[in-house]
């Protein structure tokens, strides 16, 4: 602009020193970061939003499942894109505008495009997870197995529903005493005032060391097989019951690691262990 303060955009000059500025950005090295003096009252307007296209992608999208979030990279990635994974928190970031890194170091790029990966934990999963170590009544513990019914292998069918009534039966009597059985079972003696016989006419409840489950981590994912441990604790004659899984933690990062194996498999983008 000329020196006159008091020029305005009606004096023909703006063009001249818009022009003028042009050339200068225009000589300016590719790595460089332009620079611009604005006049007071004047803004720098990004033209971008008119074009009949965008310059570069900036989308952002996110999938709760393996398969879709693959299909999507499928689309998008170029030689240079990765795939960053968090296991620790079952979230994945793939950078598909990722660096040029090895073909040439000198052309860096936004990194604005990514699609993230966060699959949902199973409702069943969920439950296991919110239970595990918690003691409950033998009444709360037989619906919780009956409403998990689907989800265990051993003991099944039969012998878990048998299970569940002999629990519910001996709700309100006090035990005794208990024994562990070579086999690793564990058997209670409950009061002899008690005229039910549970598990077929035996004097004692006969439960299991270990339970045997098979469900998905995943909402989408495969099932895995887990085992939970029997924990029980008597207070003042009253039986209290729950389980401990064995190896959870790392049965929930064995499956994450199972979906981002979908991932790679289908597209072949690289995977890194950490954040972008």
């Amino acid at each position: 602009m000329d020196d006159d303060p008091n020029a305005t955009a009606t004096d023909g000059n703006w063009l001249r020193d818009a022009l003028a500025a042009g050339v200068q950005f225009a000589d300016l090295p590719e790595t460089a970061t332009p620079k611009a003096l604005v006049p007071a009252g004047w803004k720098v307007q990004n033209l971008e939003p008119f074009q009949v296209r965008p310059v570069s992608k900036r989308a952002t999208p996110e999938f709760r499942h393996a398969e879709s979030a693959a299909a999507y990279i499928a689309d998008h990635m170029d030689g240079h894109s990765r795939l960053y994974a968090d296991v620790d928190r079952a979230v994945a970031v793939c950078v598909l505008d990722e660096d040029e890194a090895v073909a040439d170091p000198e052309r860096p790029r936004w990194r604005r495009h990514r699609a993230t990966f966060a699959p949902p934990k199973h409702p069943d999963w969920i439950a296991w997870r919110n239970g595990d170590g918690k003691l409950l009544t033998q009444s709360a513990f037989a619906v919780f197995l009956e409403d998990q019914e689907p989800n265990l292998i051993d003991p099944n069918g039969a012998d878990l529903l048998e299970l569940c009534q002999d629990l519910q039966l001996l709700a309100s009597v006090g035990v005794r005493n208990t024994q562990r059985l070579d086999s690793g079972a564990r058997v209670f003696q409950f009061a002899e005032e008690h005229q039910g016989r549970p598990r077929g006419g035996k004097d004692g409840l006969e439960l299991p060391e270990r339970f045997t489950l098979a469900l998905p981590v995943f909402r989408h994912g495969e099932k895995i097989t887990i085992e939970a441990r029997l924990r029980y604790r008597l207070d003042d004659g009253k039986l209290l019951l729950g389980y401990g899984l064995i190896r959870a933690l790392e049965a929930e990062q064995e499956a994450f690691e199972g979906q981002l194996r979908t991932i790679t498999e289908a597209t072949g983008v690289p995977l890194l262990w950490g954040e972008p």
